[in-house]
């Protein structure tokens, strides 16, 4: 199976083992989007590291806590073709 191009969202990107999965799935060759609730700069540094492996990379804020931005943030990650995820 090529892994090469595919799209994955990965909640909780920003720090600790989010973050070690994103950089370990840009690796692999995963495009990442990089969730975060408050540490935008914690999600701006995954970011410059996730690029490091020449992927393509976004953060996307938002509160997970609060019903209408989990279906925000679903609806938003179809508009952008993310077909997989992954809660940490």
């Amino acid at each position: 199976m090529k892994l090469e191009n595919k799209n994955v969202l990965i909640t909780g990107a920003a720090n600790r083992i989010g973050r070690e999965i994103a950089i370990s799935l840009s690796k692999l060759g995963f495009n990442i989007g990089i969730h975060y609730n408050s540490s935008e700069s914690s999600a701006n540094q995954t970011l410059k590291l996730v690029k490091k492996n020449k992927v393509e990379a976004s953060i996307i804020q938002s509160d997970l806590s609060n019903e209408k931005n989990c279906i925000k943030l679903i609806k938003d990650t179809e508009k952008k073709n993310w077909r997989n995820f992954y809660s940490n």
